[in-house]
């Protein structure tokens, strides 16, 4: 075997070794190699986010939905005696309200909108029942079925059912929830003509 084969053995078999020794082995026998810096794991907001299910949530929530309903027997009752400064007390200032097809922004569109809705179609009771609520932060979202009856002068009583989604925003001081906004989506097998 002649030299330049020797050497070229010899070469692989450096190679192959230094292939094979492990990071630890290398730093020991040479300390001018840059040190490896484990950093630890990545940890997202969502994986330290408490699940629906932890009982402050939920007790959270069983506290909060019976002044949401007390709120909406309030507002139903300020709309169908046109109390405009009631209703006008319960929307936020930027309240988003959608009743079937038409929507109102604005604290003063929203009122006016609401009484005029409820005087023109002689809405007597408006009912809601929740299905569901849930809360980012400040924020609560609920939804469920609602039930508008209507009784005009010399006519029989209407009913309308349908969808409602409402957000409320719970205010650190002042009135306890204002209304974010409100939408109403009423059954097409049930809505008025």
């Amino acid at each position: 075997m002649n030299v330049l084969s020797r050497t070229a053995v010899s070469m692989a078999w450096l190679t192959a070794l230094a292939a094979c020794t492990k990071p630890e082995d290398a730093r020991k026998t040479d300390p001018n190699l840059p040190a490896i810096v484990q950093a630890p794991p990545i940890i997202l907001p969502s994986d330290t986010a408490r699940p629906d299910t932890m009982p402050e949530y939920r007790d959270r929530m069983e506290a909060a939905r019976p002044e949401l309903m007390r709120e909406y027997s309030v507002m139903a009752a300020a709309a169908v005696f046109g109390d405009r400064p009631m209703l006008s007390s319960i929307y936020s200032p930027a309240v988003t309200l959608r009743l079937g097809d038409s929507t109102h922004t604005g604290r003063a569109a929203a009122t006016v909108a609401v009484i005029n809705f409820f005087q023109r179609s002689g809405i007597v009771e408006l009912i809601r029942q929740s299905d569901t609520l849930n809360a980012i932060d400040s924020v609560y979202t609920d939804s469920g079925n609602y039930l508008m009856v209507a009784k005009r002068p010399g006519a029989a009583e209407s009913h309308e059912r349908g969808r409602y989604v409402a957000k409320w925003r719970l205010m650190p001081r002042g009135p306890r929830w204002s209304l974010l906004s409100d939408e109403l989506t009423p059954d097409p097998a049930t809505k008025k003509p």
